[in-house]
């Protein structure tokens, strides 16, 4: 006998069975049976026209099943550089058994009659691929409809499920036309001044913007560190100060809640003790100041989502909502390492999946145009060492960040170590390493700021006197 649990589970499945019926019932699923005659036809007169819609057309963007298969068999001749014409075609379906399941010869041969060229082709091409993605887009919505009436799958596995499978005809949709050298060329900057400047978006801090002349589009810039190095207020402070400058930046905070981040950000701004701000033990000077600086933090366009565990597609869909909606020109990822894959895959390890992680952010970067900065946590083997600066061998643990990386920055602070003084005396107190380890479209170099740790705050240095200064290139190994 079944309790009540189970006969509400056989009602919503009863219920479930005959809205799936229905979902589109009455409705021919969008097709054009003419132009796939016709786009077939003209590839079996002119078979050169084909390598201009094999990018767009694969065979299920044919709703006929004969097409389908009539164009796969096309598409395996041509990968073996068979000669395509109405004959050939006819023999190679007849020997792999497919000819009488298509129609026979007389069918291939029909499919010529409407056409006379391949003149219009690819707009045939478009339009079939259109059509294509409104079936797809059928196909997912009946099944998220069928599962959001059934009580089996949870409902972020679902939203995750949905947005996955549209964000992929997203990609279907936008392939990209190869182009002409004139119009990649019209691209760059008008004038060889502009390519002196800042070609990328501004990161706050001159420093950098002179050896990265701004974080470019597409990039991914991973800046990776062992703890107490001071990795988060370091792409805070980037963000904050290109957010004060009207560019707008999205961050991404999984380890720090977004009022932990946001005490430290007024620390910074305020040059106010971060532990007094914790405590709430302030003087009146300071209450009002940091009231100053809310106010105009509350005017400028910094984007935080805290959300942990945040899975690559939620990720992926959160960026795309920013980038359409409120213009994003960066986004900062604190860190790599707590994201997740959300999928039910098995990895053989944890470096496979930080690997597809990784590759999947570098994805999202190119996709939308935009700079990602993601902080990475390093392994330990750095402490195991003399000199604990950093060497990109301690990033390969971590997958395959060095390879999907455009820039890989470490930061090492020497007095963290014990170490206050350099080989040519200069004083190290309270001074970071900007350390350049990777650089796709530049020189790897090193360059120094003042890091001041009761304000989480990372300056320039406005002076030469007992400190590095500016870039100076160094030899990380020249150490060992």
């Amino acid at each position: 006998m079944m309790n009540g649990r189970e006969n509400q589970r056989k009602r919503w499945h009863e219920a479930n069975n005959r809205d799936v019926m229905e979902f589109g019932s009455g409705k021919i699923p969008p097709q054009d049976i003419a132009i796939e005659k016709a786009t077939l036809g003209a590839i079996l007169l002119e078979s050169h026209c084909l390598s201009s819609v094999i990018p767009v057309l694969k065979k299920e963007t044919f709703y006929k099943e004969e097409h389908q298969h009539i164009y796969d068999a096309i598409v395996n001749m041509y990968r073996n550089q068979k000669v395509i014409d109405i004959l050939t075609v006819v023999n190679y379906l007849r020997n792999v058994g497919a000819l009488e399941a298509v129609g026979g010869p007389y069918y291939i041969t029909k499919l010529t009659d409407s056409v006379a060229s391949s003149l219009h082709i690819e707009e045939h091409a478009e339009i079939l691929n259109s059509l294509y993605l409104k079936r797809e887009m059928i196909r997912i919505s009946g099944e998220v409809y069928k599962e959001a009436f059934s009580d089996e799958k949870p409902t972020d596995e679902l939203l995750q499920y949905s947005q996955n499978e549209f964000y992929k005809l997203t990609l279907i949709n936008s392939k990209q036309d190869v182009l002409h050298i004139s119009a990649a060329l019209d691209e760059l900057p008008q004038n060889t001044e502009e390519i002196k400047g800042i070609s990328g978006v501004p990161s706050g801090y001159k420093t950098l913007d002179a050896i990265t002349s701004g974080w470019q589009p597409s990039d991914l810039i991973i800046i990776a560190a062992r703890p107490g190095m001071g990795k988060t207020s370091f792409a805070i402070n980037t963000a904050v100060k290109m957010a004060k400058a009207k560019i707008p930046v999205g961050v991404f905070s999984l380890e720090m809640s977004r009022k932990q981040l946001m005490m430290k950000i007024i620390a910074g701004e305020c040059k106010i003790n971060s532990n007094k701000i914790r405590d709430n033990n302030l003087t009146n000077t300071e209450r009002t100041k940091i009231n100053e600086v809310k106010n105009v933090l509350k005017k400028i366009p910094f984007y935080i989502d805290d959300t942990s565990a945040l899975s690559v597609l939620e990720f992926k869909a959160k960026v795309r909502r920013l980038v359409e909606q409120c213009a994003i020109k960066l986004i900062v990822v604190d860190y790599l390492q707590l994201m997740t894959t959300g999928d039910k895959k098995e990895f053989r390890n944890r470096e496979s999946e930080i690997s597809y992680i990784s590759s999947n952010l570098k994805a999202i970067a190119k996709d939308m145009n935009i700079p990602i900065i993601c902080l990475s946590q390093l392994s330990r083997e750095t402490e195991k060492r003399k000199i604990q600066r950093p060497l990109l061998s301690d990033l390969r643990e971590s997958g395959s960040i060095e390879q999907d990386a455009d820039i890989v920055i470490f930061l090492y602070r020497p007095e963290y170590y014990g170490d206050v003084v350099d080989k040519k005396g200069f004083d190290l107190r309270g001074k970071a390493e900007i350390i350049f380890a990777k650089f796709r479209n530049g020189a790897t170099t090193t360059t120094y700021m003042n890091f001041i740790k009761e304000f989480t705050l990372f300056e320039e240095n406005e002076s030469t006197e007992n400190a590095p200064q500016g870039t100076v290139e160094t030899t990380i190994e020249e150490e060992f």
